[in-house]
């Protein structure tokens, strides 16, 4: 009785340790998976580990992060049994003055974790202000640069200076909770660069 008990529980170790094994190679397939905004696209890039193979993989993308789309695929046999194979995939439309969220099917090995990709669509105004309208505060968007200094300067219809901010970077938040309901104008200065007018609208 007790060697039909052993032989049961050793039974119960393999397929657990097949299990095991399993989950392993779908959490460790990636060594990195990101998005960068390029040119109006978005690059995906990603690293499929030395020893880690699949059978083709699909790419998908969602605006939400709950229904999701498959925008393209690369066929056969992805990995390598030796060495780390590096991919990359351009979404060339992206969803435009949205967050782009992203996942690769990686053929019978389940999905990658998933990437957020912020895209904003400013080449015909020089910026995207989100919301505007607005009554508290709004995040303005004007470049793709995390190291370029800025300023902004905001007035209100008489040309008065209303409110002014220096940063780096390629966004700023605007807070106009002290500012009176009405039409602005704001204007976007940085090195070398044209200036950048648009009104922004305080209710």
């Amino acid at each position: 009785m007790k060697i039909v008990r052993n032989r049961f529980f050793i039974a119960v170790l393999s397929i657990l340790a097949i299990l095991n094994n399993s989950n392993a190679q779908e959490t460790i397939i990636l060594d990195g998976f990101v998005g960068v905004p390029q040119n109006g696209q978005i690059q995906l890039r990603w690293v499929i580990s030395a020893g880690q193979t699949c059978n083709g993989t699909f790419i998908e993308r969602s605006s939400d992060n709950l229904h999701w789309d498959n925008i393209g695929d690369i066929p056969g046999v992805c990995g390598s049994s030796s060495t780390p194979v590096p991919y990359n995939f351009i979404d060339s439309s992206p969803v435009g003055n949205s967050i782009n969220f992203y996942r690769l099917e990686l053929g019978g090995q389940g999905y990658s974790p998933v990437v957020s990709v912020p895209f904003y669509d400013f080449t015909s105004t020089g910026y995207v202000l989100m919301p505007n309208p607005v009554s508290e505060t709004a995040m303005l968007y004007f470049g793709t640069s995390e190291t370029e200094a800025f300023d902004i300067s905001v007035f209100d219809l008489s040309g008065k200076l209303v409110q002014k901010i220096s940063g780096v970077g390629g966004n700023s938040k605007l807070d106009v909770s002290l500012l009176m309901p009405a039409l602005y104008f704001f204007v976007i200065e940085r090195k070398g660069k044209t200036r950048v007018v648009g009104k922004l609208v305080v209710r």
